[in-house]
């Protein structure tokens, strides 16, 4: 992921890799940011896709392009989810949370939601 973000933080040698796969996370970060650091077959696949993301993926497949912009789509299903319940109460898997912010300051947890540099989940508690 370093050279998709080599100009807001500088690079080296790592930042003239090409990538095969990337696992977009964040919002608000456009195809051209990804493109120029991708392998000729390089995939970004975009796990919250938005009308952009979605106009992309199209454009790239309507023009046969080898980079591809794939949006992951998702549906719950109800065995799925009582498994991941399972999971949870036996301990196996938690949620990492960044910080907690009183109700009175979720302007704070706002801004550092929208910083883009959260490492967990934000927690707004009354």
């Amino acid at each position: 992921m370093r050279a998709v973000w080599f100009e807001r933080y500088g690079g080296g040698h790592e930042a003239l890799k090409k990538y095969d796969a990337v696992i977009h996370c964040a919002t608000g970060i456009p195809w051209s940011t990804f493109e120029p650091n991708l392998s000729d077959s390089g995939k970004v696949i975009d796990i919250t896709p938005g009308p952009s993301a979605m106009l992309t993926f199209a454009l790239k497949k309507l023009t046969f392009s080898k980079k591809q912009l794939v949006p992951l789509l998702l549906v719950p299903k109800k065995e799925n989810l009582e498994y991941l319940v399972k999971l949870v109460k036996e301990g196996k898997v938690k949620t990492i949370v960044d910080s907690k912010h009183p109700l009175s300051k979720a302007e704070d947890a706002w801004a550092k939601s929208i910083s883009g540099h959260a490492t967990g989940k934000i927690v707004i508690e009354p």
